[in-house]
């Protein structure tokens, strides 16, 4: 009120250049057409609503301004720049919401110079009435309903813990995601809002809101990622090296041969080679759930080779007579017969 200035408050949409689809009449037996290129081109409207805070009887102000594609800093900064054109350089006080773009390094640059214009944000509402002063988000502390839903870190730091995160934040040598979730409660502290170190991180604004509440509630422990996630292993380590143990074994029914010079088996009912499947079902005989699938991939992490079943030996009689010489072909080839090039005629 003592600035005298115009409160105006301003926003973004988009337009969708696509035809939408309505009922209408049409001569019978005629369907209505309507023609379009069905370009996926859309377009965005700035619009800026001001009304006098001294002199209401100058009635409210609406400009507004189309253009292809979306907006972004550079030309938001074009749009209040004819914002001034269009309250003749007055005192405005522009109220807005939370998009990063309004709230910008090069935005807010550019309004520091601006002596006409003071930004405020305009803080976000819970339609949820709660009298305990929390949010049911955890996301604002009020009275009877939200104002402002501005998550922020708590300045109550231990002892040390600043200090470790802002260290840990422009560490060269920590883990990637360790240092971004570090730098989010550093740019917090200075200030930020969640948008905004969404935008400056380039991640989503749910992925700050996590770290930021989990620092708030086990501080520099919350940012570490949380054990024992994910599925846990069907199968334990000893099982595995029991499996791997068991391809590298004999087969029981493999021919051995034995002191005698008999071949003989150690178990006439076991698999003479070993297989996926045969594997798979020795393994469940001793305990152990597995498929067929679940073998083959730890065998292949494991390194252990397979090897081509031999359908013959050669003995180890020294004796025995090694294979001769092939025999020779019992009829010898038959030689080519030039054929006479004088035509031939049946008629004849």
């Amino acid at each position: 009120m003592k600035k005298r200035a115009w409160i105006v408050f301003s926003g973004e949409s988009g337009v969708s250049l696509l035809p939408r689809i309505r009922r209408t009449y049409a001569p019978r037996g005629r369907t209505p057409v309507l023609r379009h290129r069905l370009n996926r081109e859309r377009a965005s409207m700035a619009a800026a609503l001001g009304y006098h805070a001294t002199a209401p009887a100058r009635g409210p102000r609406l400009c507004f301004r189309l253009k292809p594609g979306s907006y972004n800093t550079a030309s938001l900064t074009e749009v209040l720049e004819q914002v001034k054109t269009f309250y003749a350089g007055e005192p405005v006080i522009l109220v807005r919401d939370g998009l990063s773009a309004h709230w910008s390094r090069g935005m807010r640059a550019w309004a520091a110079d601006q002596d006409w214009l003071t930004l405020e944000r305009l803080p976000a509402y819970c339609s949820i009435p709660h009298s305990m002063g929390i949010c049911p988000d955890d996301r604002s502390v009020s009275g009877v309903g939200c104002r402002a839903m501005v998550l922020r870190v708590r300045q109550d730091s231990r002892s040390g813990e600043r200090a470790m995160v802002l260290r840990l934040a422009r560490a060269r040598k920590a883990l990637r995601d360790l240092a971004m979730r570090a730098r989010m409660v550093e740019l917090s502290w200075a200030g930020e809002t969640v948008p905004a170190i969404a935008w400056e991180l380039v991640c989503s604004e749910k992925t700050v809101r996590r770290w930021l509440h989990r620092f708030n509630q086990s501080g520099l422990e919350g940012l570490e990622d949380l054990g024992g996630q994910g599925r846990k292993p069907r199968i334990t380590q000893a099982e595995r090296s029991r499996i791997i143990a068991l391809a590298r074994s004999v087969p029981p029914g493999r021919l051995e041969v034995q002191p005698d010079g008999e071949l003989e088996a150690a178990g006439e009912s076991g698999p003479p080679l070993w297989t996926l499947d045969t594997l798979a079902q020795v393994a469940r005989q001793d305990g152990i759930e597995i498929g067929r699938s679940q073998v083959r991939r730890i065998l292949l992490a494991e390194g252990v080779r397979w090897r081509r079943t031999r359908s013959w030996t050669r003995s180890k009689d020294p004796d025995s007579e090694g294979k001769g010489r092939g025999s020779p072909a019992s009829t010898p080839a038959r030689p080519t017969v030039r054929r006479s090039s004088a035509p031939t005629s049946s008629g004849r």
